[in-house]
């Protein structure tokens, strides 16, 4: 009898395990269950399947709810959606405590047909509310609301508004501890893939933004940043007690924004109130039909290592890559902007229609925040200073400050590039070109390797040497050159000056100029000439042939690097551009 039972509880304990395996496949260390599931997954506990609103058009609404609704019961855990597409036609409410996975495949898309004819397709996909909460009124204010809440893709996991007019993929309100990150939102229109109020502590890194339709005043953000004020009539979240709480602690890096009216922007100012802490980093923004990052009330705020390019100039040829209203401290800086008629702007702004009771708001610049917007780059450039306009509506020169920007030739040589200086100052004098970029903005490819041949050219063009004579005579000199050699003059000529020799016959034009070569190749070109100083260098590497050329270069500081020369690594074009532009210096002085 004992065996007896025993073997039934056995029986009993495996069975059961298997039915919870259905849907709880993994119990974090917290506690927390993860649930898993499929497009062809049912309802958790065949929740909302005798709904006569369930159909083929709701069922994934009705499948994910279920699930984050289970979540909320249990105080949060995991939900993994594994590879297909889900069609959601209604919001899904997300409660504390909840990370959603999108594994790499899946594919949410924004169903715009209940099916029924008791409800429609909302215009939202997620919003961050309990959902027991969530159709009642007033409930969240501050920060009070939903926390630790994250939605992460892996792959190529994808969020598709499918053009759906004025929808948006994520309601962010009155929460805290928000991360979204590795996710592919597209296809919006007239709409936000995220729009956030009243939250604190956000990070939003590493999606992409891709494609939307015009809105009507193609000022429409891929992330909206605003505050829920009834005024500015900006908001319409019921659940809200609308109490103007504006952002704080936002980071947004590493996100590529393409093909949309704005990146990233604010809408409308509630007076007094200041969305604080913004972060904007190491983004790519392209192709905006407006001003990519439109700052309204904003403290404190850091946007810097962004790469802005193609912005539509607009009939008056003025968009900028950041228009600037009511910034208190903001720390602008090191971004590059490509093919944009104005880098940024700063201007005294007041609210039109909702929100025009709002006093004008005005920005706020120490001598610090002045010296920074100067080491932003513009490149393809019609204006190379920020503006900055003190008076609301006043745009005319008396009212106008103007703060020098850094300029460039290339899309990829910014004024943080360490050789700087020296690329810009061969880009002006002809002697270096770079090559073909991307919609025809040139690159100079600063980290590749520097070949023979192109430190010919380069030699050539600086020294301005004269093209032999009897080039096709020298050339016999190399078994691997021949006339038709797209540098047979360049090469003949330095060899004519006895800058490069060759070896065995061979010009080798293709292989890298190593860094103790350059030292002998720039003493020979610019007849350098040893000062004495004995500058302590540590020869340690480099080849006795070299020795005396490297110690010339050194005491003269056209090299700094005195313990560590690396003399068989290969040099850089930029590197050769920093070492040129010092030996002409020397030899100026």
């Amino acid at each position: 009898m004992q065996k007896r039972n025993l073997l039934i509880f056995v029986v009993a304990t495996l069975f059961f395990g298997l039915i919870t395996s259905v849907h709880l496949t993994t119990t974090e260390a917290a506690g927390k269950p993860t649930y898993t599931i499929t497009p062809n997954s049912k309802t958790y506990n065949g929740n909302f399947t005798n709904y006569s609103t369930y159909n083929s058009k709701t069922k994934h609404y009705y499948l994910i709810r279920s699930y984050l609704e289970q979540l909320e019961e249990t105080g949060g855990g995991t939900l993994v959606l594994k590879k297909g597409t889900y069609t959601v036609t209604n919001v899904l409410y997300v409660p504390s405590n909840v990370t959603i996975k999108l594994q790499d495949g899946v594919k949410l898309v924004k169903g715009s047909d209940s099916g029924t004819d008791q409800f429609n397709a909302s215009k939202s996909l997620f919003q961050f509310v309990a959902p027991s909460v969530s159709k009642k009124e007033g409930i969240y204010g501050g920060y009070n609301g939903e926390k630790n809440i994250s939605i992460i893709g892996y792959g190529s996991a994808t969020i598709d508004l499918k053009y759906i007019k004025n929808s948006l993929a994520i309601i962010a309100g009155h929460n805290q501890n928000i991360t979204i990150k590795n996710i592919r939102f597209q296809n919006m229109y007239s709409g936000h893939f995220i729009e956030m109020d009243a939250t604190k502590n956000a990070v939003i890194s590493n999606n992409e933004f891709i494609g939307s339709k015009p809105s009507s005043k193609k000022n429409k953000e891929a992330i909206n940043l605003d505050t829920p004020d009834k005024a500015t009539n900006g908001w319409s979240q019921k659940w809200s007690t609308y109490d103007r709480t504006p952002n704080s602690d936002v980071t947004i890096e590493n996100n590529t924004f393409y093909d949309l009216d704005r990146a990233i922007g604010t809408h409308k100012y509630s007076g007094g109130k200041y969305h604080d802490q913004i972060v904007i980093k190491y983004n790519k923004i392209e192709k905006m039909r407006m001003d990519p990052i439109r700052v309204m009330n904003w403290s404190n705020a850091i946007i810097e290592n962004n790469r802005f390019k193609d912005v539509d100039p607009s009939s008056g040829n003025n968009n900028r890559g950041i228009l600037v209203s009511g910034a208190t401290n903001p720390m602008f800086q090191k971004n590059v902007f490509i093919n944009i008629p104005r880098a940024m702007q700063f201007m005294a702004w007041k609210n039109s229609g909702p929100g025009s009771e709002y006093e004008t708001t005005y920005n706020e610049l120490s001598q610090k925040n002045l010296e920074a917007l100067s080491t932003n780059t513009v490149v393809d450039y019609v204006e190379d200073f920020i503006r900055i306009n003190h008076v609301y509506n006043k745009y005319d020169k008396a009212n106008t400050d103007y703060i020098d920007v850094t300029t460039s030739n290339f899309s990829d040589v910014s004024a943080q590039n360490s050789h700087y200086d020296g690329i810009i100052y061969w880009s002006e004098k002809n002697v270096i070109n770079g090559f073909p970029g991307k919609d025809g903005i040139k690159e100079f490819k600063s980290y590749d390797n520097l070949s023979r041949s192109h430190t010919a050219v380069m030699f050539s063009r600086a020294l301005n040497l004269p093209v032999p004579q009897d080039v096709d005579s020298i050339l016999t000199n190399f078994d691997d050159i021949s006339e038709d050699h797209p540098y047979a003059d360049e090469i003949a000529a330095s060899y004519a000056e006895e800058i490069f020799k060759g070896n065995n016959g061979q010009f080798m034009d293709d292989r890298s100029l190593t860094r103790e070569q350059m030292a002998t190749v720039l003493v020979k070109a610019y007849n350098l000439q040893d000062n004495g100083d004995n500058v302590a260098m540590d020869m340690e590497g480099v080849d006795p042939s070299h020795q005396e050329n490297v110690q010339i270069i050194a005491n003269l500081e056209i090299t700094n690097q005195l313990t560590n020369f690396r003399p068989a690594d290969p040099v850089t074009r930029g590197q050769f551009a920093t070492f040129l532009y010092r030996a002409e210096q020397a030899t100026n002085q």
